[in-house]
C-alpha cells in the first residue's frame, strides 16, 4: 500500500510543485495563449518545465524533482521499490503530455492562421508583460532561441542546428530519471530515520503502533512548499581636433503629430569606466544604448491605420523597455559576450541602468572585394544587453555629457527635467520617446578601411574625427497633437512643447549647429509664394552648392525651403504658422477596462478642439474579433454613431463581456473615423488588457487527469465503435478496485499484526 500512495502521491505533488513553480516568463505566455487554449496551455507548459527544463539552470525545477523524489523513497522506504515507484512517477508525465498535446492539436486548426491575415493571424495580441528579455531567460526556448541565432550567425546547416537541439533536450529529459533513482535512494534512507526515531520499537506482535512516518512526511512537504514560494522569485564646416556638433529638428506631419529629436557627436568623448586600451576593448568597434516609451504604441497604431501587417504589431511588446549592443570586429562569437561584460557594466553605471547579457552573433567574414585592408573584410559580432530600466532613468543621464557645454544639449536636458520629454510625466508630455547614446571607435574600424583609401572630399571635411573614438547621443519625442492654437489659426512651435520659456543659444563650443523647422506643405503653396514650410537656421553658412541635394529633394515634395545663417536664436526661428492646412482636430479616444471575469469596456470621445467632429463612428468590435471563443458579449454596443460631437463635448459607448478562459486579455483600440472641413480623419483608443485568474495549482493534477481522461475516452472511440466512454469507465473503475483491494488486505494484515516486522537492530 505505501508503494501505491508514494506513486499517487507523488505524481500528485510533481504536478502540483511544477504549477506552483512555473517559470514566470512561461507563466506570461500561457496568459497570453490561455484565452485561445484555456487551461490546455497551463496544463502544457507546465509539463514541458518538468520533462524538457534544464534542472541544473533552473533551481526552482531541481527543487521539484528531488522534493518528490525524496518523498517517494521516504514513504516507501525500500530501495528497489522506492527506485520503481520514483521511475513510474517520471514515466507518467509521458502519456499525460501525449494527451495534452492531442487536446491542444485539436483545437489549434482554428489558431493558426485563423484571423486570415497570415500565419499568426489567429493569434491574439501578446500582452505587454512578455519581453525578449523573458524569452531568452524562459526555460527550453530561451536555449532553442540560442541555438537558432547561433545557427544563423554561424550558418551552420539546417540539419545539424536541429540535431543540436533536439540533443540538448535529450540530455534534459534524461537527467529527470537520473534525479528520482538518486533522490529515491536518499529518500529511502531519510524514511528508515525518521522511522527509528519516531517509532522505537517495532513489536513483533499485535495490531503494531500507528506508523509516524506521515506526520514528518508532511511536515517536510510544508517545508518544500515554504521555501519554494521562496525560489522564484551626427559640409561645409572645419572641424578642429575636439569637433562638437549639434542639432535640433521639429516637424509635424499631415496627421497633426509633431515630432522633435536631437543629435549630438563629440570627437573628444569622456566614456566613463571605458579603457580602450584594455584587452575587453581589443577589436571594440563601437557601443549603444537605446530606450523608448510609447513608441511601439505609435507604431501600432500607424500599421493598424491600413496596413496588412497591423494583426502582427503586438510583436513589437517583446522589445524591452532598454536595450543595448557592443560591436567587436574580428573578435570571435564564442568570446563576444564575456569581453563585453566591462562595457556593458560602464555603459550601465553611466546612463543609470542595470544592463543584463542576452546573446551573441556574428556576420561571418570573408576574403576578396574591393576596399578594406588588403581585401579583408573582418568578422562583426554583436552582443546584445537587455534592462528592465524604464525610459526616465537612461533619459536623465544620456546628455550628461553634453549639456555642459550649453546650446540645444541644455534645451533638451531641461525639458526631460520638467517631464516635457517623459510619457504620461505632465499633461502636456510627449506621447512618446527613443533616447540613444554610445560611442563609435574610429581606430579600430580604420584598420580595416585604411583612411588614406577613403575619398578626398570625405578625409578633408571629416579628418579630426577619424581618429579616436566619437561619442554620440540623441532621442526622438513625438505628440499625437502639436500644434497650439495662435490668433483663431494654428502653430506648431518647438518651444512651446519643450517647456522652454526662451529660446537656447548656439553651444559656443559647436562647430556647427543646425535648426531645423518643416510643417505639411499647405494647399496654397504648390509653388505659389514664398512662404516657407521649412526652415534651416545654422551657426555656418552654407553655400547653395553645398545644399542643392537637400533643396531638390525637400522642393520635388512640395516644400518652400529657408536657409538662414544665424548669430543668433530668436523664438521665430522655432515655430512656423499653419496655412492652407487642415490636419486632424484634436480629439481623445480613451479605452477603459474593469477587471473581472465579467468585466466592463469604456470608450470615451472627447472632442478639444474648437472644431465641431461630424459623421462620427465608433468602431470597438475589432478588440473581440481575436478572442471569438472565449469572449461573449453580455450587454451593451461596441459600436456608436453621432451625427456630430461639439467642441468640449464626450460621447461614451459601454459594453459588458465575459471572460471565459483564463489568460491575459489584450483588446485592440477601438477605432474612429470622423469629418472635419470635408475631410475624412481616422483614428484609435489605446489598448487595454484584463487578466483573467490563472489555473489553482492544487487542482492542476485532477485538470491533467481530466484532459487524460478524455484524450483516452477519444482514442478508445475510434478502437470500440464510440464506445470509449464506456471502455475508459471501465479501465477506471478497475484500477480503483485494485487501490481498494490493496488497502483492504493491507488492513487486514494490520488488524493481524501481521505486517512485516522490523527489529531495532535492523532499523539501526
Amino acid at each position: 500500500m505505501r508503494k501505491i500512495a508514494a506513486y499517487l502521491f507523488g505524481v500528485f505533488l510533481l504536478l502540483m510543485l511544477g504549477s506552483v513553480l512555473l517559470h514566470p516568463s512561461l507563466l506570461i505566455v500561457g496568459d497570453w495563449l490561455g484565452p485561445i487554449l484555456g487551461n490546455s496551455v497551463y496544463e502544457a507548459l507546465t509539463l514541458t518545465f518538468l520533462l524538457l527544463g534544464d534542472p541544473l539552470k533552473f533551481v526552482s525545477l531541481l527543487v521539484i524533482w528531488v522534493s518528490v523524489a525524496l518523498v517517494c523513497g521516504a514513504v516507501v522506504r525500500r530501495r528497489l521499490g522506492a527506485v520503481l515507484i520514483a521511475l513510474l512517477v517520471w514515466l507518467t508525465l509521458l502519456p499525460i503530455t501525449a494527451a495534452v498535446v492531442f487536446d491542444i492539436a485539436q483545437k489549434m486548426p482554428n489558431l493558426v492562421g485563423g484571423g486570415g491575415g497570415g500565419p499568426l493571424g489567429g493569434l491574439p495580441p501578446i500582452p505587454s508583460g512578455l519581453t525578449l528579455t523573458q524569452i531568452f531567460d524562459a526555460p527550453i526556448v530561451g536555449k532553442v532561441f540560442e541555438d537558432v541565432i547561433g545557427a544563423f550567425s554561424s550558418e551552420a546547416a539546417g540539419q545539424e542546428v536541429v540535431g543540436k537541439i533536439i540533443g540538448g533536450l535529450a540530455v534534459d529529459l534524461a537527467l529527470k530519471p537520473v534525479i528520482m533513482i538518486v533522490g529515491a535512494l536518499i529518500g529511502v534512507e531519510f524514511g528508515r530515520l525518521i522511522q527509528k526515531r519516531y517509532k522505537g520499537n517495532i513489536v513483533a506482535s499485535g495490531p503494531p503502533v500507528p506508523d509516524g512516518g506521515l506526520k514528518p512526511a508532511a511536515l517536510m512537504i510544508a517545508v518544500i512548499l515554504l521555501s519554494s514560494s521562496l525560489l522564484p522569485t551626427v559640409m561645409g564646416v572645419s572641424f578642429g581636433s575636439d569637433a562638437y556638433t549639434e542639432g535640433l529638428a521639429g516637424f509635424l506631419d499631415k496627421k497633426g503629430r509633431a515630432y522633435i529629436g536631437g543629435a549630438f557627436v563629440d570627437a573628444n568623448p569622456t566614456l566613463p569606466g571605458i579603457d580602450l586600451q584594455a584587452t575587453d576593448s581589443n577589436g571594440l568597434a563601437a557601443a549603444v544604448v537605446v530606450s523608448s516609451q510609447g513608441f511601439i504604441e505609435l507604431a501600432r497604431n500607424q500599421t493598424g491605420e491600413g496596413a496588412s501587417m497591423g494583426e502582427l504589431m503586438s510583436l513589437v511588446n517583446l522589445l524591452p523597455p532598454t536595450f543595448a549592443a557592443v560591436v567587436y570586429l574580428d573578435v570571435p562569437q564564442e568570446t563576444v559576450l564575456q569581453r563585453s561584460q566591462s562595457v556593458a557594466a560602464a555603459l550601465g553605471g553611466a546612463y543609470g541602468v542595470d544592463l543584463f547579457p542576452v546573446t551573441a552573433l556574428s556576420m561571418r567574414p570573408g576574403e576578396g572585394g574591393e576596399g578594406g585592408a588588403g581585401g579583408y573584410i573582418p568578422q562583426i559580432s554583436f552582443a546584445f544587453y537587455v534592462s528592465q530600466s524604464g525610459l526616465e532613468s537612461f533619459a536623465g543621464k544620456y546628455l550628461d555629457d553634453y549639456a555642459g557645454r550649453g546650446g540645444f544639449a541644455d534645451t533638451l536636458q531641461t525639458a526631460v527635467g520638467n517631464g516635457r520629454l517623459i510619457p504620461g510625466k505632465t499633461p502636456d508630455s510627449a506621447s512618446g520617446s527613443l533616447f540613444f547614446a554610445g560611442f563609435v571607435n574610429i581606430d579600430v574600424i580604420t584598420q580595416y578601411v585604411p583612411k588614406e583609401e577613403m575619398s578626398g572630399n570625405l578625409t578633408a571635411i571629416f579628418g579630426p574625427l577619424l581618429d579616436g573614438p566619437i561619442g554620440f547621443a540623441g532621442g526622438a519625442s513625438f505628440w499625437e497633437h502639436g500644434t497650439q492654437p495662435s490668433g483663431g489659426a494654428y502653430v506648431f512651435d518647438i518651444l512651446s512643447l519643450l517647456g522652454a520659456e526662451t529660446p537656447p543659444s548656439y553651444s559656443s563650443d559647436s562647430d556647427l549647429s543646425t535648426l531645423l523647422v518643416a510643417v505639411p506643405p499647405g494647399q496654397d503653396i504648390g509653388g505659389v509664394g514664398d512662404s516657407p514650410n521649412v526652415k534651416v537656421s545654422t551657426s555656418v553658412p552654407l553655400s547653395e552648392d553645398e545644399l542643392k541635394g537637400i533643396y531638390d529633394v525637400l522642393e520635388g515634395m512640395g516644400y518652400v525651403v529657408r536657409v538662414t545663417p544665424e548669430t543668433s536664436l530668436s523664438a521665430s526661428d522655432f515655430r512656423l504658422d499653419l496655412t492652407g492646412i487642415v490636419l486632424p482636430l484634436n480629439v481623445a479616444v480613451v479605452k477603459t477596462i474593469t477587471p473581472g471575469s465579467t468585466a466592463s469596456v469604456t470608450v470615451s470621445i472627447e472632442n478639444r478642439d474648437v472644431n465641431t467632429m461630424t459623421d462620427v463612428t465608433l468602431d470597438d468590435g475589432a478588440a473581440l474579433s481575436s478572442y471569438a471563443s472565449s469572449v461573449k458579449l453580455v450587454s451593451g454596443d461596441t459600436k456608436g454613431q453621432w451625427a456630430a460631437i461639439a467642441p468640449g463635448e464626450t460621447k461614451t459607448i459601454t459594453y459588458s463581456i465575459q471572460l471565459e478562459n483564463p489568460g491575459t486579455y489584450s483588446l485592440t483600440p477601438a477605432a474612429l473615423s470622423y469629418s472635419s472641413s470635408g475631410q475624412l480623419f481616422r483614428s484609435s483608443s489605446n489598448l487595454v488588457e484584463s487578466a483573467g485568474n490563472r489555473p489553482s495549482p492544487l487542482l492542476m493534477p485532477f485538470e491533467l487527469l481530466a484532459t487524460t481522461w478524455g484524450a483516452g475516452k477519444y482514442l478508445l472511440d475510434s478502437v470500440t465503435g464510440g464506445n470509449g466512454f464506456v471502455a475508459m469507465a471501465a479501465v477506471t473503475l478497475i484500477f480503483l478496485a485494485l487501490i481498494a483491494w490493496e488497502g483492504v488486505r493491507s488492513y487486514r494484515r494490520w488488524s493481524k499484526g501481521k505486517l512485516p516486522t522490523v527489529s531495532p537492530q535492523a532499523v539501526s
